[in-house]
């Protein structure tokens, strides 16, 4: 087993990590973290602080940001939650993500809330597709730093405006696999799953919406336009056919009751058994 680097090697590499421009906040984060095991704390903060203080003065936010995440825990014995919001703003020349810094609530809601709100107001670029529980799918058109506005082409309403805050309490980046991010990007392989591959697109459905009860998956499906209302009882037919067969897939007895999709099929081990010895509810037990 290769020896932990001594403290001497570990300051010197970082200083000289310090020097370089842009600075590589990743390597020189690792360094911190080695420092806690082969020095101190109290060392591994005074690197901390040196970071951020030369992040802040080359105006450097992407890799302050990274920093504060990093130290949050650490921080927040030091620097209030409003003094976080001022270090960012201070390291931030664009207006635009000084209004997300500002929306973000630092000091007003929990801190790892605000780093999830501004965490998505920064992947609002234009053209990013976003899901919205009301509109669905979604292109970002135009983001307004003085209004604090992010306005919206959804298909059912185009040049839909909405404000950054409202944007956190609803938005979200819509997921690669997402059915309609699927049904968007490659609406001809859309098509043809509906057709020829009815429980997969159940699956789908349940990996994007959640689990659901059948009657609350017709509803989404109908909806949604993924499948014609008046085709839903053959679809679903074909799709309960399939899935019958399916481990990943587990259908109640009764349609009131939600229809769950397994990350992997269950292997019936020491962990299911885990389980089934704390279920107390009657029904679950002989499901």
């Amino acid at each position: 087993m290769d020896a932990l680097p001594t403290y001497a090697q570990t300051e010197a590499r970082f200083l000289s990590l310090l020097e370089e421009n842009p600075l590589p906040v990743a390597d020189i984060l690792t360094l911190i973290h080695t420092c806690v095991v082969t020095e101190n704390v109290n060392k591994a903060e005074e690197w901390a602080a040196m970071l951020m203080q030369e992040l802040t003065e080359k105006a450097d936010f992407a890799g302050l940001y990274l920093v504060i995440k990093d130290r949050a825990e650490q921080l927040a014995g030091t620097l209030r939650a409003t003094g976080i919001r001022d270090a960012l703003k201070k390291a931030c020349k664009d207006r635009l993500i000084t209004a997300m810094i500002e929306t973000a609530g630092f000091g007003d809601i929990v801190l790892t809330e605000s780093f999830r709100r501004l965490d998505l107001l920064l992947a609002l670029k234009t053209g990013t597709l976003v899901i919205d529980p009301a509109w669905g799918l979604g292109t970002v058109k135009r983001l307004d730093d003085f209004y604090k506005r992010i306005t919206i082409d959804f298909s059912g309403k185009k040049n839909h405006t909405m404000t950054f805050a409202a944007a956190c309490e609803t938005l979200e980046r819509a997921p690669h696999d997402h059915l309609l991010t699927l049904r968007h990007t490659d609406p001809a392989g859309f098509a043809q799953m509906v057709s020829e591959q009815p429980g997969e697109l159940v699956k789908r459905a349940l990996r994007s919406f959640g689990d659901m009860p059948v009657t609350k998956l017709e509803d989404v499906l109908t909806r949604n336009g993924f499948v014609a209302a008046e085709n839903w009882k053959s679809f679903w037919e074909a799709a309960r056919k399939t899935l019958k067969n399916d481990p990943l897939i587990m259908i109640p007895v009764k349609r009131a009751e939600a229809i769950h999709v397994l990350a992997e099929a269950e292997s019936y081990g020491d962990l299911w058994f885990e389980k089934l010895a704390t279920t107390k509810d009657q029904s679950l037990i002989l499901a």
